[in-house]
């Protein structure tokens, strides 16, 4: 390949790495506090009208890099393109069709922008960019808790606890956990990387404690069994059996005990039973779904209207909810019970092709995929994070399941165009030496 080629080549790669993590960081709503206080909804902010718009553009011109992938991606997880597509057609049926419709469109951009991260780039490039927005996300936590209190330590609610650079503690907790879930893969599969990794993953362990969330917390302990489980476990296949056979010994332990006395067992880690209010959420919220259990009340429509459903749960909690603080909940809300059975046999598959590879050969990609799934099943508990737009974790879903055991070929470039000299025999003259016949 000619200089001039490689060095246009490698520009081009240059600018879709920055672009990829000019964009996650956005996605992530990484200091967004700078902007909205931590009672008001992130969605909701006005700024946000002038800096999606960008990166939807920037995500057209960034697919036109292979086109025919990302439809080959899409295809690969059609159950997950479905209820995409439900989230768009729920306009339909909406509550508030106009605001359905503009957050589906931002969640098909959404999920445009990891379909394009799973074609474009390998699992090692792609946990990279991972690797370095959260590193700029944790930096920039520590120095907004220490040169900026105000934004980075939370005040009225929750005070002392560190939310950094977002406005609640819990998303610094989770974002943290995902990041040293990250490093840790970082630093396990890469040993050229691997000092680096150990010391952002002790970053963001730092910023998990002193976020002071229980489930984030949870998270960091689920992710390092995880990690084990792959790397050590899974090579033994007796040690496995043990593992198995005490994990479900450990879980009807705690299914009796939360049957016998669950306050007991929440007040030994330090929470109520009602897991800080969200099953005082999930109660109210069981009645309005029989309303409408087929088709939900349209994509992100519940929470938006203070007069509208929720006003409902609202009054019956006597809290401004936000949402569901539930994944599962917020898309039966949102398209209906057969989005939550499509999404769920969706997950189901991904998770299976990860264990399967995982008995195979736990490289980088095995070992980050099975991490981060039981990471987003955690996640998707406590909080709303699927098929949610503009959101890292959905991004991330998008991007590592789509491209799971699938490897797009090569991107191939046109030849160039050279001349070809006929071979010379013996005493015969080079082409231009002593004659004037033109080359035929």
């Amino acid at each position: 390949m000619p200089v001039s080629e490689r060095r246009d080549q490698g520009l081009h790669d240059r600018a879709a790495r920055w672009f990829a993590v000019v964009g996650l960081l956005l996605f992530s709503e990484a200091f967004f506090n700078l902007a909205v206080a931590p009672t008001d909804r992130v969605d909701d902010a006005s700024f946000l009208r002038l800096v999606w718009p960008p990166i939807y553009l920037g995500t057209l011109w960034a697919i036109t890099y292979r086109p025919r992938d990302i439809v080959l991606a899409a295809r690969r997880n059609w159950l997950m393109m479905i209820v995409v597509g439900l989230c768009i057609a729920s306009t339909v049926w909406s509550v508030d069709p106009a605001i359905s419709l503009r957050r589906a469109i931002a969640l098909a951009f959404t999920t445009l922008f990891g379909l394009w991260l799973a074609v474009r780039f390998t699992p090692r490039e792609r946990l990279l960019l991972l690797a370095r927005t959260f590193v700029i996300i944790a930096i920039g936590s520590v120095l907004m808790a220490l040169l900026l209190p105000r934004y980075g330590i939370m005040q009225e609610i929750h005070p002392g606890a560190w939310s950094g650079a977002f406005p609640q503690k819990n998303k610094l907790g989770q974002i943290m956990v995902y990041g040293a879930a990250v490093f840790t893969i970082v630093a396990v599969t890469m040993p050229d990387l691997r000092r680096r990794a150990i010391v952002g993953l002790g970053l963001c362990i730092a910023l998990v404690l002193l976020s002071t969330s229980m489930t984030s917390l949870l998270g960091l302990l689920l992710m390092g069994a995880a990690v084990l489980s792959a790397t050590v476990l899974l090579r033994r296949p007796v040690l496995a059996v043990l593992l198995i056979y005490g994990s479900l010994v450990s879980a009807a332990v705690l299914t009796i005990s939360l049957a016998l006395d669950a306050d007991a067992v929440f007040q030994m880690i330090g929470r109520d039973a009602s897991m800080t209010g969200r099953t005082d959420i999930w109660g109210p919220l069981w009645e309005r779904l029989s309303t409408r259990p087929w088709l939900g009340f349209g994509y992100s429509a519940f929470w938006h209207d203070p007069e509208g459903p929720a006003w409902a749960i609202r009054r019956a909690v006597q809290w401004d909810v936000p949402s569901a603080h539930n994944g599962w909940v917020e898309l039966w809300l949102d398209v209906g019970i057969g989005g939550v059975v499509l999404f769920g046999v969706g997950f189901l598959v991904a998770t299976a092709r990860a264990v399967a590879g995982a008995f195979r050969e736990v490289g980088t990609e095995t070992l980050w995929t099975l991490v981060f799934l039981t990471l987003f099943l955690l996640f998707s508990i406590s909080e709303s994070s699927i098929a949610r737009q503009n959101n890292l974790v959905w991004v991330m879903y998008v991007a590592f399941t789509a491209a799971y055991g699938w490897r797009p070929e090569p991107r191939r470039l046109r030849p160039l165009a050279r001349i070809v000299w006929p071979e010379r025999h013996p005493g015969q003259r080079a082409p231009g030496q002593g004659t004037s016949t033109p080359l035929r």
